[in-house]
């Protein structure tokens, strides 16, 4: 009888120790993988930016392109021109405006048109709201995307030679911007691929005052037992 007694209390106290060494280990293991996972990311929320850029090919000249084989072709055209502002209400996320021109010259494509043959000019204002999402924040490099829609004053000048005439209308017109970087600090360089009023690809100059003001916002962090 005594013995199956020492032979419990040896194997009660073997059990207690090894819980209370798996309990330790645990206990290190969480906090070791609590602090690799703790991340911190830079907030805009606040932040007002401003861009001065430039564009190539806009969604303008796409349509004239596609629709050349029966109708107007283009001849040229200049880069187009914009201004942005943008506020950033949430951590990455930002609503402004764009302001923007740019000028389409080109000929009523004589051989496929029956209408008499004239030279036109479109001056083409741009207005739109946009919504930018900032995706990634460094020290120097700012990832981001965003849409705008808007809509485009369009005032058309057609030359026949002896006589010309001139209309203004208007369209509904759009962007969207995939991708887009910004290198620098207060002023920076950025460049953009997309579609729409500003081009396939616009790059330009942008002003953010109040980069060095940037708040760090801890992230969710995440314990895991090993």
């Amino acid at each position: 009888m005594r013995n199956w007694l020492l032979i419990i209390l040896l194997y009660s106290n073997a059990l207690h120790a090894q819980i209370s060494d798996t309990s330790q280990q645990a206990q290190r293991s969480k906090v070791y993988v609590f602090k690799g996972v703790d991340i911190s990311f830079a907030s805009l929320k606040g932040q007002n930016e401003l861009e001065l850029g430039t564009g190539l090919i806009s969604g303008r000249e796409i349509v004239y392109d596609l629709g050349a084989s029966r109708g107007p072709a283009v001849t040229s055209a200049t880069p187009t021109l914009f201004l942005s502002y943008r506020y950033y209400f949430f951590d990455r996320l930002a609503i402004g405006v764009t302001y923007g021109l740019q000028s389409i010259s080109g000929n009523s494509n004589y051989e496929n048109n029956p209408v008499p043959p004239y030279n036109f000019t479109d001056r083409c204002q741009t207005l739109a709201a946009e919504g930018k999402f900032t995706f990634l924040v460094r020290k120097t490099i700012v990832l981001y995307q965003f849409i705008g829609i808007g809509a485009s004053v369009i005032t058309k000048r057609k030359d026949y030679g002896n006589y010309s005439n001139t209309t203004t209308g208007y369209t509904l017109n759009t962007q969207f911007t995939p991708f887009g970087v910004r290198y620098g600090r207060n002023f920076a360089f950025f460049t953009e691929i997309g579609i729409g009023y500003k081009g396939l690809v616009n790059m330009g100059l942008s002003f953010e005052p109040g980069y060095w003001k940037h708040k760090k916002t801890k992230g969710k962090t995440i314990t895991v037992s090993m």
